[in-house]
């Protein structure tokens, strides 16, 4: 089904997302706190993903098919810039899956609703916290 396609991608974006904020307030912020709410949010988003949508999404992959591929990417003028971005990324990615869940797996959107909200909270926790570092 191409829906999980659609979904796979996401799934990807998200985690990539936050493994990109992840990194930066491990290495840049020495944020240790903040750092483990980010990856202990990542590793329960990536269990959700394989309860309701099986953990073969890899399989619905067609990266030489993908007419995005070549899309240029935006520019980051700094580490808060790259920071934002990348919350703007996880919470598109969050929307897309919501919504397309609604088509094959409509009892799990509750899930994706709530991990959106979090990414919210931690967003602005983060930002108030590392504006203050």
């Amino acid at each position: 089904m191409k829906i999980l396609r659609i979904i796979d991608a996401n799934f990807n974006r998200i985690k990539e997302g936050f493994r990109v904020i992840e990194d930066g307030l491990r290495f840049y912020y020495d944020e240790k706190e903040l750092t483990e709410r980010l990856k202990t949010i990542r590793h329960k988003f990536t269990e959700k993903i394989i309860e309701n949508f099986g953990n073969d999404l890899p399989l619905w992959r067609e990266p030489e098919k993908d007419i995005g591929k070549d899309i240029k990417t935006h520019e980051t003028k700094n580490i808060l810039h790259l920071i934002k971005q990348n919350f703007g990324r996880i919470q598109e990615g969050l929307r897309v899956i919501e919504e397309y869940s609604k088509i094959i797996k409509p009892d799990s959107i509750n899930i994706w609703v709530e991990f959106r909200f979090q990414v919210y909270q931690l967003e602005k926790d983060i930002l108030k916290k590392i504006d203050k570092l």
